[in-house]
């Protein structure tokens, strides 16, 4: 035991367990689950991030590439066409404008 290894504990304990699993469920409850779940392909991404800011290792262009098609892949699963936000739009507007009986 030495004060790195108590750090990196706490860390990991702390930031990497409940802080992250408790704005994960914060998201799922407060936004759709579909959409929310799609960001967690940038977890590899991160990690390989990670291992380059902390461990110095050595990162190829094509971690870089594939960070960019992670993120277009994440973009086209949660653009909404404009016919889905024009049929959103429309059940808003109907559920706010029906009499309440």
């Amino acid at each position: 035991m030495n004060p790195t290894s108590v750090a990196v504990l706490l860390w990991l304990t702390l930031v990497c367990s409940i802080i992250q699993f408790s704005l994960w469920f914060y998201l799922l409850q407060h936004s759709d689950p579909a959409q929310t779940s799609s960001y967690l392909f940038l977890t590899p991404f991160f990690g390989v991030l990670s291992s380059w800011i902390l461990l110095q290792e050595q990162v190829q262009w094509f971690v870089g590439a594939g960070g960019i098609l992670i993120g277009v892949g994440i973009f086209l699963v949660n653009r909404r066409s404009s016919a889905q936000k024009t049929k959103e739009r429309s059940s808003e507007l109907r559920k706010h404008s029906s009499p309440v009986s």
